[in-house]
């Protein structure tokens, strides 16, 4: 049996930073936990994916493959707000 070797993320849990509920731990001057939330749908949703990070050497790209099936992650009403995907290089 071939096991997939490229990590593969839904759209569903990107998003997850941003549904009120769930923690991030961030390190801005301190140690904090944070929770965010949309409060508002906006009539366009903009998605920025860091596809490469530089390091001391080499850029490095990010293998991970979005699954963007929005129908299926995203539960909002589809006629009140357009996701436009960007992936900035």
């Amino acid at each position: 049996m071939e096991k997939n070797i490229i990590p593969q993320v839904r759209l569903s849990n990107i998003l997850k930073k941003v549904d009120g509920e769930t923690v991030t731990e961030v390190v801005r001057p301190r140690i904090a936990r944070m929770r965010y939330r949309v409060t508002r749908l906006p009539q366009y949703l903009t998605l920025h994916i860091q596809r490469f990070t530089k390091n001391n050497f080499f850029v490095e790209k990010n293998p991970t493959l979005v699954d963007f099936r929005v129908k299926d992650n995203i539960p909002v009403n589809p006629r009140r707000m357009r996701v436009c995907v960007q992936s900035m290089i």
